[in-house]
């Protein structure tokens, strides 16, 4: 997970996550959907992604560029969450 300072970079991401009501943020870019972990950041000197569960299981993780993130990026990477989210919700 990212530096507490890093969350600046993810500004536009989280806010959209924020907005999302099935989503409970149990920590900072940490989400929950009901009682279940459902999203996540990792970060590395080289590296930034989100894992996200994709209905029952764990979806391959969403890479996400280092540095603060592009508008563009953010709703791509938002698109995705919401499609896993209505996977998760549904399965």
């Amino acid at each position: 997970m990212p530096r507490t300072e890093k969350f600046d970079e993810l500004a536009r991401i989280l806010e959209g996550l924020r907005r999302l009501p099935e989503l409970n943020e149990m920590k900072p870019g940490v989400f929950y959907v009901k009682r279940r972990a459902f999203l996540h950041f990792h970060e590395s000197a080289t590296a930034r992604h989100a894992d996200v569960r994709n209905g029952t299981d764990w979806g391959e993780p969403i890479e996400l560029p280092l540095g603060r993130v592009s508008t563009t990026a953010s709703t791509k990477f938002l698109r995705e969450v919401r499609t896993r989210l209505d996977a998760t919700i549904n399965a």
